[in-house]
């Protein structure tokens, strides 16, 4: 069993500092549409809020996407978990924080004892479905397959800029719509979570993407600093012919998002969508371009949050929330019991001054921070749990931050830096693998085959 989430230590720690008391987050109405909503979960690997046109781009990336959720709740300010895949998603899935379901590395399989969404929805009668396009999400890599009547992680090699395991928004669109209109029972209602790879890198959108961005000039940026998987074969230090061919990826992930999203809307009954993303991506902001993973800085951990529900009005919610708000806020929608234990709140109801927390694994250290209003604290911590680096920040309105010159005293930098000091995971290693104790998943094994080591490379995650 993993140590209770980080939710209560914070509201503790910034209670007993600052003199007033919170009690459980109210549980909001329940909505009824009839016959109880259907719930589909689209997760975005790899993409930036502020790359979409409904937050205000500049280029037409998301038509599709801006259309469907012009009625739904925007969220200007959501942030996820961490910044690598596995553990990002499976906070959506489950409402905790990394340190309370246990996922910190790749190709870690979740614990028995740590509920899902799914989980929660099959008791209340729901069919469930996954169609994953990501090897880190695959059965074998992290588990998910058993939580779930049905899970798609079919990942096939395929040739382009250079040979990449993944499978692109149309096959995966393919796939969802093939278990909608097929495979699922209609008599029940269901929860389908589709996570689409695309725009991840290596930037390679396909013949049949939409748009075709162009740019003037050029930004010249340091090669070296260009991740090797992601680095174009033509103008590769050009910055602008990258942020091209992610836009480009992105107008062809919204394509197959629409096609999901009328198929969605033709089957019977209400449905409730959300849209998000694992994590963001730096483009020309900070040290590494065309990344993620590595720290916590805005680009890499603000995120879109789109939800639609039946008989909703379009509205823009500036209060920040956390990717583990959204699974206690869907069952909260449906009228569903929750997590026995969560560290995410129904969306509106978390207080103000408890932070959200963010967390980066690499170079064997952990970046956390804990972001309360426009105000950002991170330290970086060893695998003693001794803390090694210490930054405040000041936050837009937008993805920016400026760093000052001091360590702001704060009962929430007093709650992160305790929160350091007691994680189960000592700087975010498991202490098996610290103690190099072999893990289930092949990651930190030496028994992973040729092809999964590979298909890691292929997408960054193994050098």
């Amino acid at each position: 069993m993993r140590s209770p989430g980080l939710r209560a230590l914070a509201i503790l720690i910034v209670v007993a500092a600052i003199g007033w008391s919170i009690s459980q987050p109210p549980t909001q109405e329940s909505r009824h549409y009839g016959t109880a909503p259907n719930l589909v979960l689209i997760s975005v690997d790899t993409l930036r809020y502020d790359h979409l046109s409904i937050y205000g781009y500049d280029r037409p990336t998301s038509p599709q996407i801006d259309a469907f959720f012009a009625d739904g709740e925007i969220y200007e300010r959501a942030y996820s978990a961490e910044t690598n895949t596995p553990p990002s998603v499976v906070s959506l899935l489950t409402g905790l924080y990394p340190p309370g379901h246990g996922i910190r590395l790749f190709l870690q399989r979740i614990d028995d004892d740590v509920t899902t969404l799914a989980d929660v929805l099959a008791a209340a009668g729901y069919q469930t479905a996954a169609v994953v396009s990501n090897s880190v999400l695959a059965s074998e890599s992290i588990g998910l397959d058993r939580r779930f009547d049905h899970y798609d992680d079919t990942v096939t090699e395929r040739e382009g800029i250079r040979p990449v395991w993944e499978r692109r928004a149309g096959p995966t669109t393919d796939a969802a719509i093939g278990w909608l209109s097929q495979a699922r029972n209609v008599a029940a209602p269901y929860f389908l979570w589709v996570h689409y790879n695309d725009p991840h890198g290596p930037y390679d959108p396909p013949a049949e993407t939409p748009a075709d961005f162009a740019h003037e000039g050029e930004q010249i940026v340091p090669r070296r600093k260009i991740p090797a998987y992601i680095q174009l074969a033509e103008n590769p230090q050009d910055a602008l012919e990258y942020i091209d061919r992610y836009d480009e990826e992105i107008s062809y992930l919204d394509q197959e998002v629409g096609r999901l999203l009328s198929e969605v809307q033709r089957s019977p009954g209400d449905t409730i969508v959300a849209l998000t993303a694992d994590h963001g991506e730096t483009m020309v902001e900070h040290e590494t371009y065309f990344s993620h993973g590595y720290h916590v800085w805005e680009p890499l951990v603000r995120v879109p949050l789109l939800v639609r529900r039946p008989g909703g009005r379009g509205r823009r919610i500036q209060a920040p929330v956390s990717g583990v708000d959204l699974a206690p806020s869907l069952l909260a929608y449906i009228g569903v019991s929750g997590f026995e234990r969560s560290d995410g709140f129904v969306f509106g109801t978390r207080p103000p001054n408890v932070p959200i927390v963010l967390e980066a694994f690499a170079n064997r250290s952990q970046v956390r921070a804990f972001v309360v209003g426009n105000q950002k604290w991170f330290i970086r911590v060893d695998g003693d749990r001794e803390i090694i680096d210490r930054t405040y920040l000041e936050l837009g309105a937008a993805a920016e931050e400026w760093r000052t010159n001091r360590w702001r005293a704060h009962p929430a930098a007093d709650a992160l830096e305790h929160s350091a000091r007691t994680d189960p995971d000592p700087g975010g290693i498991p202490k098996e693998y610290a103690k190099g104790v072999q893990l289930a998943g092949p990651k930190v094994a030496p028994s992973r085959d040729a092809r999964q080591t590979e298909a890691l490379r292929a997408l960054g995650y193994v050098e």
